[in-house]
């Protein structure tokens, strides 16, 4: 769509009524106008679910019980992996919307530790070690850090809990379970781990491993102590022998863990970082308006570990390490200040999970996973930013949780359970009620279109969609404003009302290939190499459980996120 278009149809005034669809009672069952029938009880409608939406929510289990992998996920499921593609083409379900399901079914208080040597076996034997964080090879915990010294006392020890792991088919996408071990030696610290049964896919139960402190000079100056966990598994396919050697780190009381740099990959990259970009970026909340076209601080980093890939094989996994002591820290980006609805507010985004997962190509440049953050806006306050943003933990208001499964492909927002197209996000087991869901606050007839170039919170300045190229309108709080109400521009909305011409919440990113300072791309020249890339999400948000936040935002409710960033892949020396 052309922008004078977008323009023509943001700022046109059209008041109409809609007229809902005729239904007449027939027995049990009630048909609308388009012969749809649906079956109801009393006072309330069943929704049965089709053959397509069943193979759809099978394929989204079976890809997330694969870590994203569509090759591994191919394989379960008994088809070709174009096969798969094909279905994920027609069901219009993205790489990154179902590597979602994996990240809310993997427990985030135990770290996998693969231990080193090829990335073709680690999934054959893999340490869990329980609340430490974790870089390659090495988890380190703090002495009397009660998150992973399991003694909870400052005793110039840590007491880790570590369980053994095998034949973890979520382990790595690179690496395909062998099923049955022949054998499984432990040595060292390592040989009092309990072994699970080589033919299962389980882990033993956890083990308690101190690991004490250096002492010296009369025990004046305290350094980290180390302790190895060799581990040899072997299989009975090739490649036969997983050769691992993890370390377990004990950082003395009152340190704080040191950034540790990506382990090396040893025949391409190890390392990818995206720097988020000044122009083009947006954070979506909620339904209500206020909440959406906010931005994302520019310079925000999101630093990944890259293994398992070379020349042959350009599909990368990627890991990001986040927490005390890592490249990434607690917080995604720095706090944001912004008025929402004329109320001054401050967003922080913290990590809520220690280890994200995804896969990144060194062809193409295409990146895709899964990232919890917890927005936390504090109302109520004026803010000299170095002082009041962020606010004190007394003074949130609220938390909201967001899972933001990235991709640089297509994100198309699909229905949660029991939910329907117009409010495809709605109250989920376990969570605070909110609002009732609403498709969006466009009144009086009006429509949620593309566009939003009148309204003066809506069009603060003239931008370029990040996604499209096109010209957009710059929100007053900073983020692109893709869709305004018909007949009150300045309101921004989700488009998802029934009979919406767009009628889904979706985000296209965008990938380049990586390129050297000479122009060389994937399977030549040096590193670092060097793109452009836009990663886009959309993703539902449950109540914060503040009633203020939940009605001024419209929570439960769609979210959507556009992050553009310039993509370095490096080939460090660990």
């Amino acid at each position: 769509m052309r922008s004078s278009d977008r323009h023509d149809r943001c700022i046109r005034a059209l008041p109409h009524t809609r007229r809902r669809p005729h239904r007449r009672r027939e027995g049990d069952a009630t048909t609308t106008e388009t012969g749809r029938h649906e079956q109801s009880d009393v006072g309330s409608e069943r929704i049965v679910p089709t053959l397509r939406d069943l193979e759809a929510h099978h394929i989204a289990h079976v890809l997330g019980l694969a870590g994203g992998n569509q090759r591994h996920a191919a394989r379960l499921l008994g088809i070709t992996r174009w096969s798969l593609a094909r279905r994920l083409k027609k069901y219009g379900l993205p790489i990154a919307s179902l590597l979602a399901v994996l990240a809310l079914v993997v427990p985030a208080a135990a770290t996998r530790i693969p231990g080193g040597d090829d990335p073709r076996t680690d999934c054959y034997a893999q340490l869990e070690v329980d609340g430490a964080a974790a870089s390659g090879r090495v988890a380190q915990c703090t002495d009397g850090d009660t998150r992973c010294d399991a003694d909870g006392t400052a005793n110039d020890s840590c007491r880790f809990r570590v369980a053994l792991c095998l034949n973890q088919d979520t382990a790595r996408p690179t690496c395909v379970p062998p099923g049955m071990l022949r054998d499984v030696r432990t040595r060292r610290a390592a040989a009092g781990l309990a072994v699970p049964p080589l033919d299962s896919s389980a882990c033993g139960a956890f083990v308690d491993v101190d690991v004490p402190v250096k002492l010296r000079r009369g025990g004046r100056v305290r350094r980290p102590g180390k302790v190895h966990l060799p581990v040899t598994a072997r299989s009975s396919i090739t490649p036969r022998t997983d050769r691992d050697n993890a370390m377990l780190v004990c950082l003395p009381a009152g340190s704080v863990p040191s950034p540790a740099a990506c382990p090396r990959n040893p025949d391409g990259p190890n390392e990818l970082v995206l720097i988020v970009k000044s122009e083009g970026t947006d954070l979506d909340n909620g339904w209500a308006g206020p909440s959406l076209n906010l931005p994302i601080p520019a310079g925000t980093t999101l630093q990944m570990c890259l293994g398992g890939c070379d020349d042959r094989d350009p599909i990368c996994d990627t890991t990001v390490n986040t927490g005390v002591g890592t490249f990434k820290g607690e917080t995604f980006g720095p706090p944001l200040p912004v008025l929402v609805a004329g109320v001054p507010s401050c967003i922080v985004n913290e990590f809520q999970s220690p280890v994200f997962a995804g896969t990144a190509n060194l062809q193409t440049g295409a990146i895709d996973g899964t990232v919890f953050v917890a927005g936390s806006p504090a109302a109520n306050k004026m803010f000299p930013l170095s002082k009041d943003c962020p606010p004190a933990a007394g003074a949130r208001a609220g938390t909201l949780e967001i899972t933001l499964p990235l991709t640089t492909g297509t994100s198309t927002l699909a229905p949660e359970p029991g939910a329907k197209p117009e409010t495809p996000c709605v109250r989920q087991p376990g969570e605070p009620a909110g609002v009732t869901p609403a498709p969006d606050m466009c009144r009086d007839g009006g429509v949620c279109t593309a566009g939003g170039y009148a309204g003066p919170q809506t069009c603060a300045r003239r931008g370029i969609d990040a996604s499209t190229g096109e010209a957009v309108c710059i929100d007053a709080k900073g983020g692109s404003s893709q869709y305004c109400c018909s007949n009150d521009p300045g309101r921004a909305c989700q488009p998802t009302r029934a009979g919406n011409p767009i009628g889904v919440v979706e985000r296209v990113g965008h990938a380049e290939t990586p390129r050297d300072a000479n122009g060389m791309v994937y399977g030549a020249g040096d590193y670092p190499k060097r793109s452009d890339v836009v990663s886009v999400a959309t993703f539902c948000e449950g109540a914060t459980g503040t009633g203020t936040i939940d009605g001024l935002t419209g929570l439960p409710g769609p979210g959507a996120i556009v992050l553009p960033a310039a993509a370095e892949w490096r080939r460090a020396a660990r």
